[in-house]
């Protein structure tokens, strides 16, 4: 790796940033002025950068090289190639692409306003100029600094309501609702719309259903819109086969016993192909630190055009808050949760997250599920746009002790209630009231659907 001694190492990082992931400009474009590079040489890689960027050109070394004309030998660098690919090995370090932003913008606010005070005594100490004349100057460069360092997700009340106004007119001009649905008429009941920028939490206890749950509402949304699933617990092969095989009702025991007939080799090999051409992508990967998901989900919209149905994070106890005051569980899930709704809101992207319970969901004596039952369960109210919670009742009566006649009559009157059925609670919602519903499972197929439709195959068929 060569070493470039005049140059600022945080610039070479924050350059090769970007040059490991280009959609990630968009990000951060907007708030890094150039005054925050202190050397020539990145301040016009940077300049080149933006132009690529907001003329719609992926940011590449090639292009780049072809871009910037300066004399490299006064920056003692033998060519740009070079020195952009040392950019680019530099870029593995802790800190995120976000918060490399956030630190330059910030240096570069306080070198302006180190700049303009001094300036200001230097035209003080000359004793040509009035000190009501210097305090206007400095006030004027001082609101110039304050204003240009102005973060460009802050808008006036006025041009909020104008956005909100024409959203909803384009909704009414094109007849289709703002948001999309979760493919379950219960669950659009209970939960009210997904809509651009939601933070959704799905807790649920393991084995109850929530993943297979989210699954089911990608294969619903990627039928309209892109859908990206980030996950650290199955694999891609794992997941598509849950679909496949729910699909084609093939049991699993007989793929793993070699007991496969033809006709059943021919119904998986028919219903893989029925997926060509879905905007369905499964990432699964040990990175889920909180910078690298927001990468790839820029990554993956920049590739969709700019759309983006739906992200999953499987599961939120998987990410990397990227805060070293974050050591328990739960507050690294609420450190989480803070990021995730930062980056939803700041990309117009829904994700919803996957949430485990405590040990004391399963301690209860009953079949009850609350909101604290989840890792962070009061902090998650606060941060989230809609909470759900799903399990299945009945699936707690090995934990539920029997003591007489009562008692065995109680759990009879549970499995009636909810053997074969799970229960969805909306525990938080922004917009509307909550609610709970009931929603019928089927175990083989690893499928929920509305109990009061008989006809409802469930989502994604």
């Amino acid at each position: 790796m060569l070493n470039f001694p005049n140059i600022p190492e945080v610039e070479c990082e924050f350059l090769g940033l970007i040059l490991d992931n280009p959609p990630s400009i968009n990000e951060v474009a907007d708030r890094v002025p150039e005054n925050a590079f202190q050397n020539e040489l990145t301040r016009a890689v940077w300049r080149e950068m933006l132009t690529l960027a907001r003329g719609g050109t992926r940011v590449s070394i090639g292009i780049l090289r072809e871009r910037v004309k300066l004399d490299l030998q006064k920056f003692g660098i033998p060519d740009l190639t070079s020195f952009l690919g040392t950019c680019l090995d530099r870029a593995a370090g802790d800190v995120s692409l976000s918060d490399l932003a956030d630190l330059m913008a910030e240096q570069a606010l306080l070198d302006g306003l180190a700049t303009a005070v001094r300036q200001a005594q230097e035209r003080i100490n000359k004793g040509q100029e009035t000190g009501e004349s210097v305090a206007a100057s400095l006030r004027t460069n001082l609101d110039a600094l304050l204003n240009s360092s102005r973060a460009t997700d802050t808008i006036s009340f006025a041009d909020a309501a104008r956005r909100f106004a024409e959203n909803v007119n384009r909704s009414f001009q094109k007849g289709k609702p703002i948001g999309t649905d979760w493919g379950l008429r219960p669950l659009d009941n209970i939960a009210g719309m997904i809509t651009p920028g939601d933070l959704i939490i799905l807790g649920g206890p393991s084995g109850h259903g929530k993943s297979a749950l989210a699954h089911q509402i990608c294969m619903h949304i990627a039928s309209r819109e892109p859908v990206l699933q980030i996950q650290a617990e199955m694999s891609q092969e794992a997941i598509a086969a849950r679909e496949i095989l729910a699909r084609t009702g093939v049991d699993h025991s007989v793929i793993e016993s070699g007991g496969m007939q033809q006709a059943e080799i021919e119904a998986i090999c028919g219903a893989a192909l029925d997926f060509d051409g879905l905007p369905y992508e499964l990432c699964y990967t040990g990175d889920m630190r909180l910078s690298r998901i927001r990468t790839r989900i820029e990554s993956f919209r920049h590739r969709m055009g700019g759309k983006c149905g739906l992200v999953v994070v499987d599961t939120i106890k998987h990410v990397d808050p990227e805060d070293k005051n974050a050591r328990s569980p739960v507050d690294k899930v609420i450190a989480s949760a803070k990021g995730l709704a930062k980056i939803s809101a700041e990309t117009g992207v829904p994700i919803l997250a996957l949430a485990q319970v405590k040990e004391q969901y399963f301690e209860r004596q009953t079949a009850d599920f609350y909101l604290n039952d989840l890792y962070g369960g009061g902090d998650l109210r606060e941060l989230a746009d809609i909470i759900l919670l799903i399990h299945q009742p009945f699936r707690k009566q090995a934990n539920i002790p029997v003591r007489g006649a009562q008692d065995a009559a109680k759990l009879a009157s549970m499995k009636e209630e909810w053997d074969g059925v799970a229960e969805a609670k909306c525990v938080k919602r922004r917009r509307g009231k909550l609610g709970n519903c009931k929603l019928k499972f089927d175990g083989p197929r690893t499928r929920f659907s509305d109990p009061d439709d008989d006809n409802q195959e469930g989502l994604g068929l």
